[in-house]
């Protein structure tokens, strides 16, 4: 019974091929389980990991250069981080269903499944930012709700009402790195990311500090460069898979203002 259904699982496995590098071949999540290893050393492991750090890396960035004002306005930015890092947690945990819907569309072939999966993920996006961005935007009222101090919460909402701007841009972004991690290829994900912390920090010092001819917006200008670091990663990932050879082909935008009623998910039987 149990040689059996290894003979299953291998056949299974071997039918499992999809278009990848120009050819059909295994997809590279089936290729690291037939070799007996993980996602790592040269799969695309460590791009994801190094993007997720690049990602640590910005916030802290924000944190250290709003710490230059004085006490009150870190208080704020902090504050205001963990307030709106909630809301980013549980969006990144329900578009992270992108890859695996992805990968079974690949594995089965079904390549207009790939695009369908995208766009419903897009469209998730914005249907998280909505009601994340009307609570947010209100973030005044709730948090002394939450026992913080209604002078810091005052601060914070100012904040927050900068950054919420970048909230779908960012939810797009995550969908379009789940894309481009289901085909084996993280690194341009790592690569907008490196790119978006230098722009970070530009935009920090130049808007909460008032430099290169900017006012000086302090924390509001640091929640404005966040929003528009945001924009910039998701216009720049987007720009690699509309004009990428392998990716383009997909037409991730054809038909991008409808709303399936199927799904690329696997069936349960």
């Amino acid at each position: 019974m149990e040689h059996g259904a290894r003979t299953d699982l291998s056949v299974s496995l071997a039918q499992t091929r999809v278009w990848y590098h120009g050819r059909f071949s295994l997809h590279p999540l089936v290729q690291a389980s037939r070799q007996g290893r993980g996602l790592g050393s040269d799969g695309p492991g460590y791009p994801l990991a190094l993007t997720y750090l690049a990602g640590i890396v910005m916030g802290t960035t924000n944190i250290i250069m709003i710490g230059w004002l004085r006490p009150s306005p870190l208080a704020v930015a902090a504050l205001a981080s963990e307030f709106c890092g909630l809301f980013y947690i549980v969006g990144v945990g329900i578009l992270t269903a992108v890859s695996p819907m992805i990968v079974h569309a690949l594995s089965a072939r079904k390549f207009r499944e790939v695009r369908r999966a995208v766009r419903q993920g897009l469209w998730a996006a914005l249907a998280i930012a909505l009601p994340v961005g009307l609570v947010v935007w209100h973030a005044g009222d709730t948090l002394p709700l939450l026992g913080q101090d209604p002078a810091i919460a005052a601060m914070g909402e100012t904040y927050v009402r900068a950054v919420i701007w970048g909230f779908l841009p960012s939810m797009g972004f995550v969908v379009l790195r789940n894309f481009v991690a289901a085909h084996h290829r993280p690194r341009s994900a790592l690569v907008v990311m490196s790119l978006g912390i230098v722009v970070n920090i530009i935009a920090d010092y130049a808007l909460i500090f008032g430099h290169f001819g900017f006012s000086r917006l302090e924390w509001f200008g640091a929640g404005i460069a966040s929003s528009v670091v945001c924009v910039f990663m998701f216009a720049g990932q987007l720009g690699y898979v509309l004009l990428d050879r392998r990716f383009r082909r997909y037409h991730l935008l054809g038909r991008a203002s409808r709303i399936s009623s199927g799904s690329a998910a696997p069936s349960v039987s």
